[in-house]
């Protein structure tokens, strides 16, 4: 299923990527060789000083900042509710597109960070999301418009209290209140070894291979997905589950559930919003939230992969390859070609990096010294990536958008115009200062010649 792109609108506005790091404790394989800490956090200031391994001669530290920094003792549920619920806010009310990535080393914590695990109490970011785009929309639905007019035209109403829900009627210039109606899908599919799947997909065979395309009118999609509608958060959370046990996952050395695939879950939000009075005056705002689970970059020493799992290892560290090529090109302000298809996952990303998303990367690290050179290599990705500038924009459909949009063209022109003409009238005055300038000159020199004439005929007379 196919979702046409909605007439943009927005005063854009560009921004940069948000990034956050993310800590995970030490693990029984790091505590039993007792590993030395590297990684040194200062909260509040959101640096990360990392220190090189103690067994070297001369011990380096290397500084970085970040847009938030949480350690170990932060439960997810911080996480979410200081960082990435005002991007569903954004998404599900106002019409954004967003996308939350997680990157890291294999078995630093981002399958944790996203999807929660079956075996706590602690839930993942898509879960906590899912929850709080339904409670959004419970509370607008349940927004009565009939109740809204008794307390209108009661003494006791408050002005102020129901702005956000008034539009005003040019005609009679009566405040008309609105229904809001929502509709929601959800989709999840995964890239394993640059083969798209969809997860969600109900057949005999285990998975539905899908193709990307991009045209003018959808951007980047892909054919073939399935979306499922879905009417509660309980819902949306079965196909959540019931795709995760799709995923591809196998046992390492560094992970006993490593992610053998990218995954990525979406939620596709249509907000409509129309007057009582009139059913097609009505404004159409579509969000969608994007959680992607990057597969962790891997090492062969470290892993121990071989065989089918160190083919799936090199085509995962293939595709982070491409995608920190695209960061590269884009934060270096020089390159005149973006190499977003040098691999599926880009493709994808595509508009989640450099384009009009408003996008969160949640970078998980390691604390021990014997990851050191994958923190670091993390540490950079993540400072390249918060150079990254998207210009997020709106997502809206309506005829009261096309008079905006007329309207600011219109002042452009005018400004355009208004420029010119002034540009016109300095090259006007400057002609004629100029000419009467040599004009006044010519005069001159006539007068002096005149002079001289006078005073040689003199001489000889």
């Amino acid at each position: 299923m196919q979702h046409h792109r909605l007439t943009h609108y927005s005063n854009i506005r560009s921004e940069s990527v948000k990034v956050l790091i993310r800590c995970r404790p030490f693990s029984h394989r790091e505590l039993a060789s007792s590993s030395s800490k590297c990684v040194d956090l200062l909260l509040s200031s959101g640096i990360v000083r990392l220190l090189s391994p103690i067994k070297n001669k001369r011990r380096i530290c290397r500084i970085f900042r970040f847009d938030s920094i949480y350690d170990d003792y932060h439960k997810t549920d911080q996480i979410f509710t200081e960082s990435v619920q005002p991007l569903v806010l954004a998404a599900t009310i106002n019409g954004y597109s967003g996308t939350i990535f997680a990157y890291g080393q294999t078995g630093s914590g981002k399958s944790w960070t996203m999807t929660g695990c079956s075996c706590s109490s602690e839930k993942g970011l898509i879960s906590k999301a899912i929850e709080h785009v339904f409670d959004l929309i419970n509370y607008h639905e349940s927004i009565d418009p009939l109740k809204i007019n008794e307390k209108k035209n009661s003494d006791a109403f408050n002005r102020q209290s129901f702005q956000d829900l008034k539009i005003l009627d040019n005609n009679n210039n009566s405040e008309i209140t609105n229904f809001e109606k929502f509709m929601v899908k959800c989709a999840y599919l995964e890239i394993y070894n640059e083969e798209l799947r969809d997860l969600l997909f109900k057949s005999d065979h285990r998975h539905q291979k899908l193709e990307i395309r991009e045209n003018s009118l959808n951007g980047v999609c892909v054919t073939n997905l399935t979306w499922h509608q879905v009417q509660t958060s309980d819902e949306c959370s079965k196909f959540k589950r019931q795709g995760d046990l799709q995923r591809s996952i196998a046992s390492t050395q560094m992970n006993s559930d490593s992610s053998r695939s990218h995954t990525m879950f979406c939620i596709l939000i249509e907000h409509t919003t129309f007057t009582t009075s009139n059913e097609k005056h009505r404004l159409v705002r579509l969000g969608k939230l994007n959680f992607v689970d990057l597969a962790g970059s891997e090492r062969q020493t470290k892993t121990g992969c071989s065989a089918q799992r160190l083919f799936e290892s090199a085509k995962i560290n293939l595709s982070l390859s491409a995608l920190n090529k695209v960061i590269s090109s884009l934060v270096d302000g020089k390159s005149k070609h973006i190499p977003y298809r040098d691999s599926k996952l880009t493709r994808l990303l595509q508009d989640s990096v450099g384009g009009t998303t408003k996008t969160i990367m949640i970078a998980c690290i390691s604390p021990s010294e014997d990851n050191y050179e994958e923190t670091l290599c993390t540490l950079r990705y993540a400072s390249r990536t918060k150079n990254i500038r998207n210009t997020p924009i709106v997502n809206e459909s309506s005829p009261r958008v096309l008079i905006r949009q007329y309207e600011d063209e219109i002042k452009r022109l005018r400004a355009i115009i208004s420029g010119q003409m002034h540009f016109n009238k300095l090259i006007l005055y400057e002609t004629a200062v100029d000419t009467s300038t040599d004009e006044t000159k010519r005069v001159t020199d006539r007068k002096e010649i005149t002079e001289q004439e006078k005073a040689t005929n003199n001489r000889y007379f």
